[in-house]
């Protein structure tokens, strides 16, 4: 059996296509320059004529025949001979001829046969043709290659194809083709082409859904010209850690290989760059040295590339990439999942599961959902291929990780034809039983012991999520289900900025969307609906930021919205894929992302603590509390901070570090009182290791009431104190109020038993001017127990006046300052008011609110002239209730 031979072969070039159909080498300079080019120039003319093999422009004055030299016509089962090829005078991509194929109604390929591609030793080559689609509808057009031993027999397993030019994504001009040739085995000698035209039957061998109409195209061809054998060095770059991840105190090291016929002008460096792309490592690699080991320095934890460029003569004949991270040690050995936490698979062509077992395993994950039906021939679900899937299976288990199944599409043997009946897997899943109880089986039987839970949807598709039929198609699909497995646990995809009343889903999982653009402070109320669902396990699925956006910018957004959802108290929290599969000239390989390295840290450090509250901080700050037992995690950051970052102090106990979101930790900065300060900016930080009780202690902390009615006299508060940690605590606290202020008593002293709790009443006086809105005192407390703390706690509370509504702003007319101030009353009874406003060398103003009504509301106007001179400058607007003690402040800044 030879290559070309289509008898039974059919799927083994499916899969030589599928591992392979965009796979290149990134040739730039001599070649690449003109694969970006649309003029027409030509390849081999810049070439290094010492590396081409041969040039095929089909230009043969001296050829008295019809088609070029060497090449025959292709005959075989779906090969008839009355579809053929010849010369084209009249069309070529940089001058005519060219050579067409002409399909007459079938499939029509021609080889070459000659002796001009002969090949050496350690080298790989480059085929690059140009090919012009001539009304190719449902059939398409391509190049292969492959090695021919020495008695010109085609070695079958060394066969690669080309991308496949034709239907709506191919216009009509010319495209490029590229064939990327690794070094051949030992008995090959020279390399064999053939070109190919082929109708959709032979070129796609997916199955066919059920009275599917297959059609072909007659008055179709394609034209082919300027076709390079170009001979390149083997060159490969691979590190020795799967997944690509070096973890502390494992050292980071690449390994190289440059091998050439002779070697003769070429020169190899290589270039390793971090997430900034600054170079932070540069050397020359030896040539004809196979297997090269590149240790490198010493290098931070985070996301770096290596660039390994070969050169001749000034001109780069070929480039490897490869992306790695280098990541710390955050727990100290201890090896940890946690359920909390998981990832979202892709559907993709896979080269095994062994380093993606690798990578979640390092990231600690214990939650990943798998695509079985993904509806989709470009990404392919996994159900199509049993073997990658067992294995990912088998070792997603050892690491007692929980597996969902997704279905996410229609299912293989529907997923062909699919965008001519434009059904999707609702549509499907709605018919009638019968019609899909099959491929049900197919995907459920196998693993039904083995998943813990079946979705029936994708997470991020709003067209699943939002049908109103998926309650009864989940149902059916139970009701399937319960023949082949005793209780199937269900999954559903939703959204979380869709109103969840009324919904009612058969499922024990509901997996919300929380989109990239949704801020982060308000991810919480837009959960809490859905946790009054009664749902058994609710979880969430964090979409990513288009790289479009900043690199720091878009990754602390990410960090902060999974920190928010998970503090939201969702059980589990998804993220999209954190490695990607890229093809490479070997096959696809697997690269970690940035997104890993950060969604790691987080799950490293939060684990399977629970919410546990916050701490209050300056306006713009996020303080969240994980807990787990008697330790807990702070997550903290500030929306609000300069560039340079803003200090917080604050007492957290016995915590010795703070870790960044790529896992870098640096030791707590305590100042002279014992506090611990803290540079906040608007990316989170973590600091780990805190005594729970001192959280909890400052959480507790609070003065009561929390709202109160602002008037001259003296108000009645009291501090609230409680005792969280195992301990009797001891210790004395002090209130510190603005200078116009009166706290009476301002020190207290307690002695409160483990879990004991002691209120101490409190008067307090405010100065007359205060402005209304939320106020904040501070309590300098000194604790003596097991440990020594000293603490400094802020007590809030809202200054006003009750069942009132005040606002008010100032804006620029002319050289006019006009300021409205606005009242609305919410009370059960009229209300009067005597309003004033009060600017800096300005004589004050008066209005009067007389018998406001219940429900009604009233704006007064001050306009004070000369505005120049109120730039930047304060202005204070007031309420005094007519016959009652109650005011109400407001200052405004003049822009």
């Amino acid at each position: 059996m030879t290559v070309d031979h289509r008898v039974g072969l059919r799927a083994a070039r499916w899969v030589w296509r599928a591992a392979f159909a965009v796979v290149l080498v990134a040739v730039v300079g001599p070649l690449g320059a003109a694969a970006e080019e649309e003029d027409g120039a030509d390849d081999w003319k810049r070439a290094d004529h010492q590396r081409v093999v041969k040039v095929f422009d089909f230009d043969e004055p001296d050829n008295l025949g019809t088609i070029p030299k060497y090449w025959e016509l292709f005959g075989g089962e779906s090969f008839p001979r009355y579809a053929g090829g010849g010369f084209d005078p009249e069309v070529g991509r940089t001058a005519p001829p060219s050579f067409y194929l002409d399909m007459n109604g079938r499939n029509v390929a021609f080889r070459y046969r000659g002796i001009e591609t002969r090949i050496r030793p350690n080298s790989d080559y480059l085929v690059v043709g140009w090919i012009k689609p001539n009304d190719l509808r449902t059939s398409r057009a391509t190049i292969t290659a492959y090695y021919l031993d020495y008695e010109g027999m085609p070695l079958r397993e060394t066969q690669r194809q080309g991308r496949l030019v034709g239907g709506d994504d191919s216009s009509e001009g010319w495209h490029r083709v590229e064939v990327f040739m690794p070094a051949g085995p030992f008995e090959a000698s020279a390399l064999g082409l053939t070109l190919w035209v082929e109708q959709a039957s032979i070129w796609d061998p997916t199955p066919r859904p059920e009275h599917h109409i297959e059609r072909s195209d007659v008055h179709a061809g394609a034209w082919f010209d300027d076709i390079l054998v170009y001979r390149l060095p083997r060159v490969t770059l691979s590190t020795p850690a799967q997944g690509d991840i070096f973890v502390a105190p494992q050292v980071a090291e690449l390994r190289t290989t440059v091998l050439d016929h002779d070697g003769a002008g070429l020169s190899a460096a290589l270039e390793v760059c971090d997430a900034t792309g600054e170079v932070v490592d540069r050397c020359a690699i030896p040539v004809q040295v196979e297997a090269h080991q590149v240790v490198l320095p010493d290098l931070d934890p985070g996301y770096y590339q290596a660039r390994l460029r070969i050169t001749s003569g000034g001109h780069t004949l070929v480039n490897r990439r490869l992306a790695f991270a280098v990541l710390t040690d955050i727990r100290a050995g201890l090896r940890y999942t946690s359920h909390a936490f998981g990832v979202v698979l892709e559907g993709a062509e896979r080269s095994g599961a062994e380093s993606e077992v690798a990578l979640v395993a390092a990231a600690g994950l214990g939650a990943v959902k798998v695509p079985l039906w993904t509806g989709s021939e470009a990404t392919p679900g996994l159900v199509e291929d049993t073997p990658t899937l067992d294995v990912l299976l088998n070792g997603l288990l050892r690491l007692r990780v929980d597996v969902t199944g997704v279905l996410g599409g229609l299912p293989p043997e529907l997923a062909h034809g699919a965008d001519e009946t434009q059904r999707s897997l609702i549509d499907i899943l709605n018919d009638p039983v019968e019609s899909w109880r099959g491929y049900l089986g197919a995907a459920v039987a196998p693993y039904a012991s083995v998943l813990a839970s079946w979705q029936v949807g994708t997470d991020g598709d709003p067209a699943v999520a939002n049908d109103p039929r998926l309650a009864d198609v989940l149902a059916a699909v139970r009701s399937e289900m319960l023949t082949l497995m005793t209780s199937p646990y269900l999954t559903a995809p939703g959204w979380v900025d869709v109103d969840p009343r009324g919904q009612t889903l058969p499922v024990e999982r509901f997996t919300l969307t929380v989109p990239g653009g949704i801020h982060p402070d308000y991810i919480g109320a837009h959960l809490q609906p859905f946790r009054e669902l009664g749902i058994m396990r609710l979880e969430a699925y964090i979409e990513a930021l288009p790289h479009t956006y900043d690199r720091i910018a878009r990754l602390s957004h990410w960090a902060a919205q999974i920190l928010e959802t998970r503090h939201a108290g969702v059980d589990a929290v998804y993220v999209p894929q954190l490695w990607r599969w890229r093809p490479t000239v070997s096959g696809p390989t697997v690269e970690p992302t940035e997104e890993f390295i950060v969604y790691r840290t987080i799950a490293a450090l939060l684990g399977e603590a629970r919410p546990d509250g916050m701490l209050f901080a300056d306006e713009g700050v996020r303080a969240l509390v994980f807990s787990q037992g008697e330790r807990s995690v702070l997550a903290v950051w500030d929306r609000r901070a300069p560039p340079e970052g803003r200090t917080w102090e604050v007492q957290l106990g016995a915590a010795k570090r703070v870790v960044d979101l790529w896992g870098r930790s640096t030791p707590l900065e305590r100042t002279a009182d014992g506090l611990h300060r803290l540079t906040l900016t608007p990316t989170p930080v973590f600091v780990d290791d805190i005594e729970r009780w001192v959280t909890a202690f400052q959480r507790q902390l609070r003065l009561l009431p929390e709202s109160v009615t602002f008037s001259l006299a003296t108000h009645e508060h009291a501090v609230h104190i409680a005792n969280p940690s195992p301990g009797v605590l001891i210790g004395r606290l002090t209130l510190e109020v603005p200078e116009t202020w009166r706290a009476r008593p301002r020190n207290l002293e307690f002695n409160i038993s483990a879990g004991g709790r002691s209120t101490f009443p409190v008067e307090l006086r405010y100065g007359n001017n205060e402005s209304a809105g939320a106020k904040v005192l501070y309590a300098d407390v000194q604790l003596r127990g097991s440990e020594e703390y000293h603490l400094r706690v802020p007590l809030c509370f809202d200054l006003g006046i009750e069942d009132v509504d005040v606002w008010s702003f100032a804006t620029l007319r002319g050289n006019r300052v006009i300021v409205r101030h606005g009242v609305r009353n919410r009370s059960d009874e009229a209300l009067s008011f005597r309003a004033y406003a009060t600017a800096p060398g300005r004589d004050r103003q008066y209005k009067v609110i007389i018998g406001l009504e219940p429900g009604e509301s009233i704006t007064r106007e001050y306009r004070f002239e000369d505005a120049e001179d109120l730039a930047g400058q304060t202005i204070r607007v007031s309420l005094r209730e007519v016959n009652g003690p109650r005011m109400h402040n407001l200052q405004l800044t003049v822009p």
